[in-house]
């Protein structure tokens, strides 16, 4: 959550973005980390290799491909019924969205991968015109309440990975945990280098300026973030 905040204040491309839409950010925060659901049993990532599995977004489908899969786009709502009928072997998606969407019923083997976050954020934003109508009180007390709810946020994150892994095992169902072996493999060769790549030349196509600065500077905060989540997680241990 602290990257989303730091992307925001620290690389001004993305909030000159929000500003073209009249827009001014609130609120951001993610979703549960990644989970990989089948309708069939595996007990690693590299079982994905050969199969059918579905993802929501261009860049988790070239995670996929990276792994060998066929990389299907289907609509969310329809995934119950791929996953039931053996349409689709697997999902790719956050562990709360699979989670509510009963999908795990159907596609009882699951691998959460806690480390791996689900770099899809959850916007609350406000019409420029409309804060700018606030009082300062008023505009006080909404970035207050933002900061109170992304401080308590980050405890219901967890609370509520393990409150879902708890309610599937008593379900009869198998999750499991990826090790972070796996999921650190997973990064390094499916994840991130391609990707930021085909990014930066998405920017570069779209003639945004300074593509390469922006792709720069993101990775680098990106990388601070996980060393300092690194740092914390291993004052914990």
């Amino acid at each position: 959550m602290k990257f989303y905040r730091d992307v925001y204040t620290q690389v001004p491309e993305f909030a000159d973005e929000l500003k073209k839409f009249n827009q001014k950010l609130v609120y951001i925060s993610p979703s549960l980390p990644t989970a990989f659901i089948s309708n069939k049993p595996f007990d690693s990532l590299e079982q994905l290799k050969g199969g059918k599995w579905r993802a929501s977004s261009r860049w988790h489908l070239l995670f996929l491909k990276n792994a060998g899969a066929t990389a299907v786009s289907i609509p969310w709502g329809e995934m119950y019924m791929s996953l039931q009928t053996g349409a689709v072997d697997g999902c790719m998606s956050n562990y709360d969205g699979l989670h509510m969407t009963k999908q795990d019923e159907v596609a009882p083997n699951i691998l959460v991968a806690r480390e791996l976050w689900f770099a899809t954020p959850f916007m609350v934003t406000i019409n420029l015109d409309v804060w700018n109508s606030l009082s300062k009180a008023d505009q006080e007390g909404i970035e207050k309440a933002a900061a109170i709810a992304l401080e308590k946020y980050e405890q219901a994150y967890a609370d509520g990975v393990t409150g879902i892994f708890d309610a599937e095992k008593k379900a009869g169902l198998n999750p499991r945990y990826l090790d972070i072996e796996a999921v650190s493999r997973w990064a390094e060769t499916c994840a991130s280098a391609k990707a930021d790549q085909q990014w930066l030349e998405d920017l570069k196509s779209a003639r945004i300026v300074n593509a390469e600065s922006i792709v720069a500077r993101l990775s680098a905060l990106h990388a601070k973030a996980i060393e300092e989540d690194r740092k914390i997680t291993m004052s914990k241990n």
